[in-house]
């Protein structure tokens, strides 16, 4: 059909030359036939054509011809191309940036039933781009595009579930939707359906399905699940642990400029964890992944400037760094802030604020920071003495995993701080603190258990003995490593 002229064939035999299928790839013969197709009157063939021009693909890129063909496709009523507009003017791509602009077209062909722009709409109303945000519109939007089983939409339903934003927050129905866009080999959905599984969001935790998810996202060169399926190699999550494929996979997403997986090559340089270590390779790869936008570098190059690591010791940028990174939510780095703020490391010392940033990263289930936050009210730095909430924050902070709550909550139940004393309890709890501290004064405390009864708890700083104990100086201010658990999609946008 093609041969003898059909426009529709044309335009056929365009796409088979442009991706190889059935044929061999042959972008410039793609081109001929898409401007045959066209001249035959194929809407389709002239929005082909103008990706062409615009991408530079089988042609020179020709922004102006580009917009020509989309603008020729439009006025003929074709949606993808109103659509293909409405990309470029968000983009600034062929035409100045206008993003108000680009929300008009998507509109256009969104009321007329275009899926893709139905979807493209409701991201401008949930991302508030050239319009104000919107949730609850933009649900609306991704609902009528999901109807017609665009798999873009049906991810963002998704997240929109996932994070309750425009709808109650309902995990289960969050994890449907990404399998049903999963179903259609979506990439960004394998890999939100994988942490589903192996966080148990909205379905039965299984770490082998999050692998197989990931694996099926990561095979599609998708960077997120190629970093997520590393980590599964490194940790042994789903699979035995294996890290040459780990480290295969998680340089694949930082070939790809992934900016966790870069930070994550970070680490493992800066422990020779099947690596070299290489300090100075630490930072540059820290520095990458915080010019990409990605907080938790940050918040580690503050650690390699405190304790000059890779670098000459500047406790001050240190300081700086964490403030970067809690400003944009790592919540690491508030707790490490609040740190600099109670010992005076690079910044002003400041009790009061210490407390404040302390509070705010316990806010947020961080158990080092309800740690510090509860030595804070027991001893009354910046803040008014409470030995019931210290207590309470000891127990939530030991309780999720943060093993150095030991020590407070231990004491507490020695001293009788906020709870009533029970040796008993403290002993155990004692006992753990000197293991994980070889400080003699727990173990004497332990001991101590099975004596008399308790006396008047020591004052700060003071040991059971009597000894003076001097921590050496921001020690404290490295985080803990995590325990399992990937972190989720980063950054919005498909």
């Amino acid at each position: 059909a093609a041969e003898k002229g059909d426009a529709a064939a044309l335009c056929n035999l365009g796409v088979c030359q442009l991706n190889g299928i059935g044929v061999e790839a042959d972008p410039v013969e793609a081109v001929g036939s898409f401007e045959k197709a066209a001249q035959g009157g194929s809407l389709r063939a002239m929005d082909f054509l103008g990706d062409c021009y615009k991408d530079g693909i089988g042609a020179p890129k020709d922004p102006e011809r580009a917009m020509k063909c989309y603008k020729a496709a439009a006025a003929g009523g074709y949606l993808t191309a109103i659509c293909s507009i409405g990309i470029c003017y968000e983009m600034g791509e062929c035409v100045p940036e206008d993003k108000a602009k680009a929300t008009e077209y998507y509109r256009e062909a969104a009321q007329q039933g275009h899926a893709p722009s139905q979807c493209n709409l409701g991201f401008c109303y949930l991302q508030g781009i050239g319009l104000e945000p919107d949730p609850a519109e933009a649900v609306a939007w991704f609902e009528k595009a999901a109807a017609q089983g665009w798999p873009r939409a049906m991810d963002l339903l998704g997240d929109c579930y996932s994070d309750g934003r425009g709808v109650a927050r309902d995990p289960a129905k969050a994890a449907e939707y990404y399998r049903r866009a999963a179903q259609q080999e979506y990439a960004p959905s394998q890999c939100s359906l994988g942490l589903c599984y192996e966080c148990g969001e909205g379905v039965e935790a299984d770490p082998r399905k999050a692998v197989a998810y990931y694996a099926a996202a990561a095979r599609q060169k998708y960077a997120a699940a190629q970093c997520n399926l590393g980590v599964c190699y490194l940790s042994g999550i789903g699979v035995p642990a294996d890290k040459e494929k780990a480290l295969l996979w998680i340089r694949a997403a930082a070939e790809q400029d992934w900016p966790r997986a870069i930070k994550l090559l970070g680490d493992l340089h800066k422990h020779g964890d099947g690596v070299d270590r290489d300090l100075a390779k630490v930072v540059k790869l820290y520095e990458k992944a915080a010019a990409l936008g990605y907080p938790p570098a940050l918040c580690s190059l503050g650690l390699c400037y405190e304790f000059g690591e890779g670098v000459a010791k500047d406790q001050t940028r240190g300081a700086e760094y964490y403030l970067r990174a809690s400003r944009l939510g790592d919540v690491a780095a508030t707790c490490n802030y609040g740190y600099c703020c109670l010992k005076g490391i690079g910044v002003a010392q400041n009790k009061a604020k210490a407390v404040e940033f302390f509070r705010q990263a316990a806010q947020r289930g961080q158990g080092r920071a309800m740690d510090l936050l509860a030595d804070c009210l027991v001893y009354g730095d910046g803040v008014d003495k409470n030995e019931g909430e210290a207590f309470a924050l000891y127990q939530t902070a030991y309780a999720q995993g943060y093993g150095l709550a030991c020590i407070g909550l231990g004491l507490c139940y020695y001293y009788g701080r906020g709870v009533e004393a029970d040796r008993a309890k403290a002993k155990p709890l004692l006992e753990e603190a000197w293991q994980r501290t070889k400080d003699e004064s727990y173990h004497k405390l332990m001991l101590a258990c099975d004596q008399a009864p308790a006396g008047p708890a020591p004052a700060k700083g003071v040991s059971a003995d009597g000894a003076v104990k001097t921590p050496p100086a921001g020690e404290a201010a490295k985080p803990r490593p995590k325990k399992g658990g990937l972190l989720g999609k980063l950054f919005g946008g498909k």
